[in-house]
């Protein structure tokens, strides 16, 4: 490796160090790729290894999490750990330098799925290779995160740099999730309460593993990608529970359907991901309740040109009503009440919008404990 490509290595690596929920470190990073080659005697390796780490800022990184879970208290019996490999394909295509690739093979250590081994150097125990025509497109490389404290974290994922797009690997704790959703902190926020978009994601189950993988893919028409981090992960289940991690542990999510224009769908709240978040035919939407300034956070969007609104009210709210801007048609209104007692709102245009850009709602009211309040959704 020449002096010049270690220091861009370095350099790259350097940005991404304090990124989370996985950092990168040049100098691990870069030792783990010289006994990957020594390991390997393979010069072609050596130069798929390099490309890779070079083009974390692509969306792909060799990597760690941070932290370092609590391990699981021992018993007496352990029950016997399983062992071999499962794998899956990911219809998931990119490029890495000069390399294009179609779908990306994952690969599951399951000897290593909780068993809370330290972080070695070797072979990642959850790892990504990227396949064209059905062969590596860089004969040698290898990502991804350690599935060691996966039963703890619930979600373990890598991703990459400094330049657009940037893509994301991983996988979550459950054998065959309904949804995964990435949820990203762009560099340049939107306004206050505006929905955070433009997240691609593709899953598959890892075989008898327990885990579903993903990749995900940020909107590359965005110009602010390239600072694009992941934060937090979000994942059904087929009971109808939601769940969620930081990446580094679990968090406590609250979920309910509610109606919109593309039939019933799952809205879920975190205060620990700072979150209000919705699954649409396309994807999802979300929406970070801290930028309202303690205001009810608020979605809005269209499917098949019917508008519609989702409010997060607080507990105990009740007799809400929607009141239309003038010369629009009184939306369909539905609510919906969380575990801990806070309402969801669902309003929705009849028949296709009338009027281009004016809101679905004028002004929200409602009633609580403490007297009657009122919102603008569009403030």
């Amino acid at each position: 490796m020449s002096t010049d490509l270690e220091h861009l290595l370095r350099q790259d690596l350097r940005l991404s160090a304090d990124a989370h929920p996985v950092r990168l470190d040049s100098d691990d990073v870069l030792t783990a790729g010289r006994r990957h080659v020594r390991r390997r005697g393979q010069r072609r390796a050596a130069a798929g290894l390099s490309l890779a780490v070079a083009l974390g800022a692509g969306g792909y990184g060799i990597s760690r999490m941070t932290g370092t879970p609590t391990p699981a208290p021992a018993t007496s019996s352990p029950a016997p750990r399983a062992t071999g490999t499962s794998t899956a394909t990911l219809p998931f295509a990119g490029r890495l330098g000069d390399a294009g690739f179609t779908e990306l093979r994952v690969e599951a250590d399951l000897a290593d799925i909780g068993s809370h081994r330290p972080p070695g150097t070797g072979r990642p125990s959850l790892r990504f290779i990227p396949l064209r025509d059905g062969r590596p497109a860089l004969p040698g490389l290898e990502m991804g995160p350690s599935l060691s404290t996966i039963d703890q974290t619930g979600a373990v994922a890598i991703y990459g740099g400094s330049s657009a797009p940037e893509d994301v690997m991983g996988a979550v704790d459950a054998p065959d999730a309904t949804f995964v959703d990435v949820l990203v902190t762009w560099p340049t926020p939107g306004p206050a309460g505006a929905s955070q978009r433009g997240v691609h994601v593709v899953t598959r189950p890892v075989g008898d593993s327990g885990l579903t993988a993903f990749a995900a893919r940020l909107d590359a028409s965005r110009a602010d990608t390239s600072g694009a981090r992941p934060t937090g992960f979000v994942w059904g289940t087929p009971d109808g529970r939601v769940h969620g991690s930081t990446g580094t542990r679990r968090v406590a999510m609250l979920s309910t359907t509610v109606p919109t224009p593309g039939g019933e769908q799952v809205v879920y709240v975190s205060d620990e991901l700072d979150l209000l978040g919705l699954r649409v035919p396309t994807g999802q939407v979300w929406a970070r309740p801290s930028d309202r300034s303690g205001r009810p956070p608020v979605l809005s969007g269209s499917v098949d040109d019917r508008e519609f609104l989702i409010v997060l009210l607080p507990a105990g709210a009740r007799d809400v009503v929607a009141t239309p801007p003038p010369g629009r048609s009184a939306p369909s209104v539905t609510t919906r009440t969380l575990s801990d007692g806070r309402v969801v709102v669902s309003a929705i245009v009849p028949g296709a919008a009338t009027t281009a850009g004016s809101p679905v709602v004028d002004r929200l009211t409602w009633r609580d404990a403490t007297g009657p309040h009122s919102l603008d959704p569009g403030s």
